[in-house]
Order: C-alpha cells, then structure tokens, then sequence
C-alpha cells in the first residue's frame, strides 16, 4: 500500500497586468501582512519586494514575491496546513490588490509536491518499473548496462474554460530511495476579478484532492494490481 504522502512544498502564482511598483506601497503591505503571516524580513528587489520568514539554518521556509506582473507565493518543508497557507495568500492578497492598484489576476497556477513511499520496502525505480511499465530486469539486458525507470508524466487538459489543467510528473527520488516525488501543476486560464480573487482557496483545495485522491489513488491501483 502506498505510504501517507507529505506535501514538501506549494507554489502560487497568480499572472497579472505589468505594474510599476512603489517601493513605500509595498512597505506598507508588509506592515499590513507581517504579524498576521509570520512574515520577518521585506528585501527590495529591482522590479518588487520579497516578504519571507527567517527560517532554521537548512529548513524551508514561507515567502511571497511581488513581481513586475505576478505576485508568487512558496511554502516549502514547513509544517504549515494547508488552511493556514491559504489564509496567508488571502490575507496578502486582501491588502496587496487594491493597495498596488490590481483589479484582477490574468491568470494562476498552483504547484503541489509531494513525498510518499511505496509498499514492500522497495525502491521507488524498481516500483515503477514493474507496477506503472512492467519491465523485468531482463527486459533491460540488451543495454548490457544497469538502467532504471526513473519516472512518468501524465497530462490531463481542461475540459471547459473555468477548469484546470492537471500535469503530474511522478520520479524515483533520489535522496530517498523508497520514496517517490509527485508533482502537479494546475494551471486555470479564466481571468479573475481582484474582488473574487478569494477563489484561490477553493483552487488550493481543488488541488489537493486531486493530487490526495485522484493521483495517489492511481499509484495505489498500481501497487494492488500484477
């Protein structure tokens, strides 16, 4: 049976009309944003601002950069929940839109990896080579060198405007080798009014089942299944 899966990172990124920052305009929403979000440094960049917390040495840490035309959010090898970061993205998205003058987002997409490990102590390679592609060792013979699988990627196009598009990658990872790394990648097309832009949690959830459900599910038929 597949392993619980523990999510190591999340990505925001919301597209939006090129904007000129004010430095002072983002000075502000840091001292809006900093207590409610755990944010500890602001650091000027060219073209925006990065907001972040001042994680361990060798930990991951939350941050959010405001860019010429995106604001991206990362959270990553933190132990957040997912409710609390999308609280965070709502409360920076509440004070930042109508302060840097954004009325809507063009277009967003959110990332989601994950690790899990796989059923029978094996190596996360050898589980996807004779689970997901059913090859033998001696289907590999005529190489006459040692190989592996080292992963699939799968792509499941929106079906209608207001849906996302899903593209998972599936590895072997390497630091870890009875563990797999799983990736989707949700992107949604349909712009989004500043005033809605609170939708990105249903998205964030969205996500998660997909990827909690759906994906996970897949690789545990997978693992019943020959």
């Amino acid at each position: 049976m597949i392993g619980e899966p523990k999510t190591v990172a999340r990505i925001v990124e919301l597209v939006h009309l090129p904007v000129n920052h004010d430095p002072e305009a983002l000075r502000q929403i840091y001292s809006m944003v900093s207590v409610a979000c755990g944010y500890d440094n602001f650091i000027k960049q060219a073209d925006g601002a990065r907001l972040e917390t001042a994680p361990p040495a060798g930990s991951g840490g939350s941050r959010v950069m405001f860019l010429r035309d995106r604001i991206v959010f990362q959270e990553e090898r933190t132990d957040g929940t997912l409710e609390h970061f999308a609280r965070k993205v709502e409360a920076v998205l509440k004070a930042a839109l109508p302060k840097l003058g954004i009325p809507m987002i063009i277009g967003r997409t959110i990332t989601q990896r994950l690790l899990l490990g796989v059923p029978g102590g094996e190596s996360a390679a050898d589980f996807l080579s004779r689970k997901a592609f059913r090859i033998e060792a001696d289907d590999l013979e005529g190489f006459e060198r040692a190989g592996q699988v080292v992963g699939l990627r799968l792509d499941f196009p929106m079906r209608q405007p207001q849906e996302a598009g899903h593209r998972i990658r599936i590895e072997s990872f390497l630091r870890e080798p009875g563990s797999l790394f799983l990736e989707d990648v949700a992107t949604w097309k349909i712009p989004v009014q500043g005033a809605n832009a609170m939708q990105i949690t249903e998205e964030l959830e969205q996500v998660d089942e997909f990827v909690g459900d759906r994906v996970i599910r897949f690789l545990g038929g997978l693992g019943r299944s020959g």
